[in-house]
């Protein structure tokens, strides 16, 4: 190798540098971008089974409450009271908590549900984010790069001093 090549090698060798530098920053946002959509995806299945067991835990109550208000109802009956007057007001102040307390059930899902959708909402905004970063990161290496190629070009020979010479 001659010294006249020393300069197109620092030149290739920087050219080389900067693309590596912008291949790995668009890396390594994709990388965090497909990591947020995962990330998201697994939250709004999340949020679908919490639904789905909430549904289920509000039937299951419902099924125990019937039993509780039969038993009730039987009990009375079996008493030989009348169902009028207060034993017909416990039943019904029964019957409207047990179907507000179903309600309950059903509403904590939704609120755990929408806690895992909101959470999965700002997780695909961190991977868009994580995008533009890495487009940003993209373009400064370039830049950069471009800059010390002329840099480069410019201390070996394309219009500055010279380190090296032909003599």
């Amino acid at each position: 190798m001659t010294a006249a090549a020393v300069p197109y090698i620092m030149i290739a060798a920087t050219v080389a540098s900067t693309a590596v530098a912008a291949y790995s920053s668009y890396q390594s946002g994709v990388a965090q971008r497909n990591a947020a959509r995962y990330n998201a995806s697994l939250m709004e299945r999340q949020a679908a089974q919490a639904r789905e067991a909430a549904k289920i835990r509000a039937e299951n109550y419902r099924k125990a409450a019937a039993a509780r208000l039969a038993k009730m109802r039987a009990s009375i009956y079996s008493s030989g009271v009348d169902m009028a007057g207060s034993p017909l007001l416990v039943m019904m102040e029964s019957e409207k908590e047990a179907k507000l307390d179903e309600l309950r059930v059903k509403y904590g899902g939704e609120i755990e549900a929408s806690g895992l959708l909101g959470s999965a909402y700002l997780e695909r905004a961190r991977g868009s984010q994580a995008m533009t970063e890495a487009w940003l990161g993209v373009g400064a290496s370039l830049l950069s790069g471009a800059g010390r190629t002329a840099g480069a070009w410019y201390d070996y020979g394309g219009g500055g001093r010279r380190y090296y010479s032909r003599d």
